[in-house]
Order: structure tokens, then C-alpha cells, then sequence
């Protein structure tokens, strides 16, 4: 089973490899802490305890692990922001949780934006890398949008463009991880609770009468 089938798993639905998974997320752990080139695929056989024949019985290269680890973490993400959307009926319960979510995968998350960083400099030119990327983030403005549009309904949220805000605050969760790359004492957690501070304000929210 190459990697077509491995990585192509999650989105079709079929049951995962738990072997490859562990492969993917060893990988993901070191393309996030090093760069493309410094990354090779003896190192990652060895810290994912397989054999370097078993890594090459998955994925076809460094550069098809690569796209499968992007792929494998996009899709972890997409899974958890689809529990926010279907564990909760109002949209601030939405919102409140999509935050919180946010804050509870921070690490990976932050290893994502890293990953993502290193593929827009140096990995142009792979169209697989660039469709997940973006569905990782049309997904994530589609959820915002989504319950921001609940909250007009409700009459709690005014807001003239979900669509526009919610990429807005999008843009700020990447900044919010891109100064955790940069800045060691980067309070994850403490920058998200004033941008949904922020993100209240942006939507007018008016709690509903009691």
C-alpha cells in the first residue's frame, strides 16, 4: 500500500493505518522543528521505531511524506472544527468552543502554520500542499462565517459581512501562532481570550435578554 492510499484515507473515509498515522505524526513533529532539507527520512524511520524499507512501503519520498503530513494535519484540524459545529446549537457556544479549541491544539496548530511557513518559501510548485493549506483555511472562515450568520438569526449578532470578518479574524489566529514561532513567551492562550474579546465587539454582540 503506497502512500495514495495511506494519505487519501482520511478523506475518503476508510479506516485509517495507525502505522502510517504514527509515521505522519513523527514527521510533522520534525518538519516542524527543522527545515525541508534538514529533515531525512532515515531520521524519521528510526523516531517512528519502523523500518526504513516499511517508511518507503507507505510514501514514495521525502517530498510525498512531506505532502501527506500536511494533508494528515489539515484534516485533524478539519475534524475538530467540525465537532465544534456539530456539538452546539447556538452560536456563541459555537464561537466560544471554536476558541477554546484553538487554545487546547495549540501545539499542533502552531506546528501547522510552521510547516505551512516553511512550504509557501521554499515548497512552490506542489499543488497537493497548496489545496490543503487552502482548504484548511476556507474550512476554518466557513465555520466562523457559519455561526456568525446563526448569531444574525438569533438577533444577539450584527455584523454586515460574515464572510469578511471571519477572515479577519482567521488572519489573527495566524498571527496570534506566527508570533508564537517567533516569540518564546507567547501566551497562546492569553492572546486568543482578548481576540474573542475583539471578535465580540466586531459583531455587536447583544446577549439575549434573560
Amino acid at each position: 500500500m503506497k502512500s495514495d492510499s495511506a494519505s487519501k484515507a482520511d478523506d475518503t473515509g476508510r479506516k485509517r493505518n495507525p502505522t502510517a498515522d504514527a509515521v505522519l505524526e513523527v514527521a510533522l513533529d520534525l518538519f516542524s522543528r527543522k527545515s525541508y532539507g534538514d529533515v531525512g527520512m532515515q531520521e524519521i524511520a528510526q523516531q517512528a521505531h519502523v523500518t526504513y524499507s516499511l517508511l518507503y512501503y507507505y510514501f514514495k519520498n521525502k517530498e510525498d511524506l512531506f505532502h501527506a503530513a500536511v494533508a494528515h494535519a489539515v484534516e485533524r484540524a478539519h475534524e475538530n472544527y467540525e465537532k465544534v459545529n456539530m456539538n452546539h446549537k447556538s452560536a456563541t457556544a459555537r464561537i466560544d468552543d471554536w476558541f477554546d479549541n484553538n487554545i487546547q491544539l495549540s501545539a499542533p496548530l502552531k506546528r501547522l502554520v510552521k510547516i505551512m511557513l516553511e512550504f509557501s518559501e521554499k515548497r512552490e510548485g506542489a499543488p497537493s500542499v497548496a489545496q490543503d493549506v487552502e482548504r484548511f483555511y476556507s474550512f476554518e472562515r466557513k465555520v466562523l462565517a457559519d455561526a456568525i450568520r446563526a448569531g444574525i438569526k438569533e438577533g444577539i449578532f450584527a455584523c454586515d459581512s460574515p464572510e469578511e470578518t471571519a477572515a479577519f479574524v482567521s488572519t489573527c489566529i495566524d498571527g496570534i501562532f506566527f508570533g508564537a514561532l517567533l516569540r518564546a513567551d507567547m501566551d497562546i492562550e492569553a492572546a486568543m481570550r482578548r481576540l474573542k474579546q475583539v471578535f465580540w465587539r466586531l459583531l455587536d454582540y447583544r446577549p439575549p435578554a434573560q
